[in-house]
């Protein structure tokens, strides 16, 4: 069996998912490591806090449209749905882990999202569709999105789908809520998410942070 393919789209979409760009975004704004403040993740909603609804949407579609690349390359290569889901895991372990920050990245929420949108439309759809439901009931938007991810594989499974996607589905809710690890600790009576200096503002430009 030819590996050359497979190997390549499971490097590459690492590579890609490595590339957080909320991380980036703050730091060609401000000159700062957003990993630093409020929450300490590099996705939209901590971004959204210092730079915006912009800086928000701008961090939340490219942390998803990395996943849709992923999945789009594995279509492209016409790799195997087992490889395609191997290939999805490896671009959210790429934005949980990016090499160079130190393994420092994101949390995947958005990453596998996109990732379902281009794989099957449908298990986006079941997911989105139980965290607003989840959402609504625990009034919590992180923990909706957890508590979805938490039952996505469930669903996937009673949806029908083989047993090569339920695991896959497994592996990618395993990842992200390893991601949201902090999140589940506050949940259940650990330290708040928010760090110290969560109310500390963002400069608005990086001729600011040199004064």
């Amino acid at each position: 069996m030819d590996l050359l393919a497979p190997a390549f789209a499971i490097v590459a979409s690492y590579l890609a998912g490595s590339i957080c760009f909320g991380y980036y975004l703050v730091r060609y704004r401000t000159g700062r490591d957003v990993r630093n403040y409020g929450s300490g993740n590099p996705g939209a909603r901590n971004v959204g806090r210092y730079l915006g609804p912009v800086g928000f949407f701008a961090t939340l579609l490219g942390d998803a449209g990395k996943g849709a690349a992923a999945v789009a390359l594995a279509n492209f290569l016409d790799l195997s749905t087992s490889w395609t889901l191997v290939v999805i895991v490896a671009v959210i372990a790429g934005h949980l882990w990016p090499f160079q920050l130190q393994f420092r990245g994101g949390k995947g929420f958005a990453t596998a999202i996109g990732a379902f949108l281009v794989f099957d439309y449908l298990l986006a759809f079941i997911t989105t569709g139980i965290a607003v439901v989840a959402m609504l009931v625990l009034r919590r938007t992180t923990l909706g999105g957890l508590a979805a991810m938490a039952l996505a594989p469930i669903a996937v499974y009673f949806a029908g789908y083989p047993l090569e996607v339920v695991v896959g589905a497994t592996a990618v809710s395993a990842l992200v809520l390893f991601g949201h690890r902090s999140n589940l600790r506050e949940a259940f009576g650990g330290e708040p998410v928010l760090k110290e200096n969560s109310d500390m503002p963002l400069p608005d430009s990086v001729e600011e942070v040199k004064k």
